[in-house]
């Protein structure tokens, strides 16, 4: 008898020590860092150093802890579960857009309507089809493999892409829209889409944006004004030709200045003037970074762009590791989605791109996107995992 108590719990035991070696602790403390970084740079953002409402910050420590208990559950479930509702999720996924432009349950916000809210929980439908269209071309390209470069599958994958796409522009929300697809292409291209293919891809996008480009500095649209609205051309052409009358060249200066006025060390916490005087619109999201840069300089921007580049780069190792495709593409897209949003929100605080609102991941305010985030960390981890126990 008690030998057998001791086997049962050396059994259990030694179950233990495997969980938590599989547990991948760089990943954790990065994502842990980061989240930590925001919610400091959103107390500043939100002024509560002068007893403003403190809402978001508290807000926004809740997400966080709400966020890390959803990473470790996910971390420890197989991610090939999936594996059995990735239909049904995308069908969620549509079904929530759907009802965010259709029904009264959406929510509209200066002029756009991208929120959910029923029950009493609000929910940005945009942010949860970023992951479930992960998920479902994760399972579907490892499922029909061997057609992944047929005319047909070609079609029908894209009509799947251009659904939830086309369904995001309606609310509009340009940014959420350019995620997908970019994340689309990656997931592609990794499957083993064949080089001619990936080639005639980029050629025919290059020269629609190079036609959108025209058109949006012609006197009259041909086209550019059916996709988007004309706040979002005035974005576009705003890069090129500077409209300082503009919103956005304005906000896109602030921007600018408040980074290169942070110099080498930056001001301290609290000390950012544009910031503190709320030159900075958006600045618990959009302009996060340019808050990051005015208050912690050069040492504090290059300092989170290096730990946003290690998760990155972590999730393409891990899904390299993979010896299933599904777990390859699961890990490459999610880290391919960090890229993309932390690429454009860094982009729009130096003025290289269009001011369009993108999030910066862990950093920028928001329950949604800090919960989806997690999930993604959590379904990455549970890529790991699995390789570890194949090996």
């Amino acid at each position: 008898m008690l030998i057998s108590l001791l086997r049962i719990s050396r059994k259990k035991i030694m179950l233990s020590y495997k969980r938590i070696i599989q547990f991948d602790f760089f990943m954790f403390i990065l994502v842990v860092i980061l989240s930590y970084i925001g919610i400091s740079l959103l107390g500043s953002a939100t002024h509560i150093n002068v007893v403003e409402s403190s809402s978001m910050y508290n807000s926004q420590q809740n997400w966080v802890l709400l966020g890390l208990i959803t990473l470790v559950i996910f971390t420890f479930i197989d991610y090939n579960y999936f594996s059995n509702i990735y239909i049904l999720l995308y069908l969620i996924g549509i079904t929530l857009l759907l009802l965010t432009s259709f029904s009264s349950l959406g929510i509209t916000v200066n002029g756009a309507t991208r929120w959910l809210s029923f029950g009493g929980i609000t929910l940005q439908p945009s942010e949860i089809n970023k992951i479930f269209i992960i998920i479902f071309l994760s399972f579907v390209l490892q499922k029909y493999e061997n057609y992944i470069n047929t005319p047909l599958f070609i079609v029908a994958i894209l009509a799947i892409i251009l659904l939830p796409v086309l369904l995001i522009m309606l609310q509009p929300s340009l940014s959420a829209s350019l995620v997908i697809l970019f994340i689309s292409s990656n997931l592609l291209f990794i499957s083993g889409l064949k080089k001619r293919l990936i080639i005639l891809a980029a050629v025919l996008a290059m020269t629609l944006g190079i036609f959108l480009l025209y058109d949006a500095f012609s006197t009259d649209y041909i086209i550019i004004d059916k996709i988007l609205d004309d706040y979002q051309i005035a974005r576009i052409t705003g890069t090129f030709k500077a409209d300082t009358s503009s919103d956005g060249f304005r906000q896109t200066n602030y921007a600018i200045s408040a980074i290169s006025s942070g110099q080498l060390y930056g001001k301290g916490l609290y000390n950012g003037t544009l910031n503190q005087l709320s030159y900075l619109a958006e600045s618990h999201n959009d302009l996060i970074f340019a808050v990051l840069g005015e208050e912690f300089g050069f040492i504090g921007t290059t300092s989170v762009l290096f730990l946003i580049f290690l998760l990155i780069s972590r999730c393409f190792i891990i899904g390299f590791q993979s010896p299933f495709l599904s777990g390859r593409l699961i890990a490459s897209g999610v880290g391919a989605m960090i890229f993309f949003q932390a690429f454009i929100n860094v982009g729009v605080n130096t003025g290289l791109i269009p001011n369009t609102g993108m999030p910066f991941p862990f950093l920028s305010y928001g329950g949604s996107s800090m919960i989806i985030n997690m999930f993604n960390i959590g379904l990455v981890m549970s890529v790991n995992r699995i390789n570890k126990k194949t090996k």
